[in-house]
């Protein structure tokens, strides 16, 4: 038999199995076939327009009432023994399925580049917007129903004497496979964008080394830094002005700031530890060629020191409640790793970080205090203002410099 023929007679059997689902589909209960659709009709209206679609493209339905099984009964009733999800063939419609299948039964029928085309649009234009019963299809669901309707259609298709059974099978499972092939793609690129996404978050959470790491290894060996630099940063009356903030406003002002900050750090390609509160620690040297990064420490403290001192001002022409800021940096050797399980945080440790914390509750509004070591080592580049020597928790006197600007 002609491959045309022979395709027009198998579309045209197992459309009218089709059809007699779409009738049945209308015998369904009230609550179910009066549902307005996302379309805005009912689901009555979309279901007849789907048979008179069907008699249309196989005139030869209109000519015959042959009675036939629903087959898709059958096929529901296998699905819900593997499937728990799956609701009996009269509790539930199937508006998306029926609309797939007639672009199936038309490329079933013409085998041309076009249909073909238009069943895999239509495939990957239906299934994100499809909901399972309640639940996101997944591909346990779509690969599990045409694995079991391709064998309900298989014993139909050697129960006829209408064409050849093996070359009509071979045809309808050659589309079988496309549209499984489908589900493959649709679900991996689902799959690869959740990676990237999880991906995304775990690299904006961690240091991009620590976290490739973290994901080859499931751990994180600690580090050791010889030589690394520290910056605390910390707002002046930030409870008192916090409470004439509403929550909204005391958020949306912290993640501006902070965000700003954070552009700040990127610019000298520094790492962003964490905030505790209004605090911002960040340090320079852990994941650089360049050792300590004392000097970029220094220039983006500057540039965020900057950037308070202009938004004060704009806060003060809009009248609304501003903060000051206090920076403290120092430098040393510090531990760098990862803790937590179920929360991955990387921090660091030691008494650099200690010192620096000190550095910065030492300082005074709109100022960056550093420690000793750290204008022994860049007093070359930069202006620093000595301070008289002050007590500090843990350390004895030790002494203070403010920075002044560039040399």
């Amino acid at each position: 038999m002609e491959e045309k023929i022979l395709r027009i007679n198998l579309a045209t059997y197992i459309a009218r199995y089709f059809r007699k689902h779409l009738r049945d589909e209308l015998k369904k209960k009230p609550e179910l076939i009066n549902v307005i659709t996302l379309e805005g009709i009912p689901f009555f209206e979309i279901t007849n327009l789907h048979i008179q679609e069907l008699e249309t493209d196989f005139p030869v339905l209109k000519q015959t009432n042959e009675e036939v099984e629903n087959i898709f009964i059958d096929w529901n009733k296998e699905f819900m023994a593997l499937e728990k999800t799956v609701k009996p063939y009269s509790e539930s419609t199937y508006k998306m399925f029926n609309i797939r299948w007639l672009t199936r039964l038309r490329d079933l029928r013409d085998g041309t580049v076009e249909t073909r085309e238009i069943l895999r649009n239509n495939f990957l234009t239906a299934v994100p917007k499809l909901n399972f019963y309640g639940q996101k299809v997944n591909f346990n669901q779509l690969f599990l129903g045409e694995n079991l309707f391709k064998e309900t259609i298989r014993k139909c298709i050697f129960n006829q004497t209408k064409f050849p059974a093996e070359a009509g099978y071979k045809i309808f499972s050659e589309q079988s496979v496309y549209f499984t092939n489908l589900s493959y793609e649709f679900f991996d690129k689902t799959l690869q964008a959740s990676l990237d996404i999880t991906d995304t978050i775990l690299k904006r959470t961690l240091p991009e080394s620590i976290a490739e790491e973290l994901k080859k290894t499931e751990k994180v060996k600690p580090i050791f830094i010889e030589k690394a630099s520290v910056c605390f940063t910390d707002f002046s009356g930030f409870t008192n002005l916090a409470s004439r903030m509403t929550p909204e406003e005391l958020v949306e002002e912290l993640d501006f700031c902070f965000s700003n900050f954070d552009s700040i750090i990127q610019k000298y390609k520094l790492e962003k530890i964490k905030t505790i509160g209004d605090a911002y620690l960040f340090t320079g040297g852990i994941f650089s060629d360049n050792i300590c990064q004392l000097k970029e420490v220094i220039l983006a403290s500057s540039e965020i020191l900057e950037f308070m001192l202009n938004r004060k001002k704009e806060m003060e022409l809009k009248n609304k409640p501003y903060w000051d800021i206090r920076l403290g940096i120092h430098w040393g050797e510090l531990v760098a790793g990862v803790i937590g399980v179920k929360r991955f945080a990387f921090d660091i440790w030691g008494d650099t970080v200690n010192t620096a914390s000190r550095m910065e509750s030492n300082s005074i509004p709109g100022k960056i205090n550093v420690s000793e070591i750290v204008y022994q080592n860049q007093k070359e580049n930069f202006l620093f203002e000595e301070r008289e020597s002050l007590e500090v928790k843990g350390k004895g006197k030790m002494k203070m410099y403010f920075l002044i600007g560039k040399k």
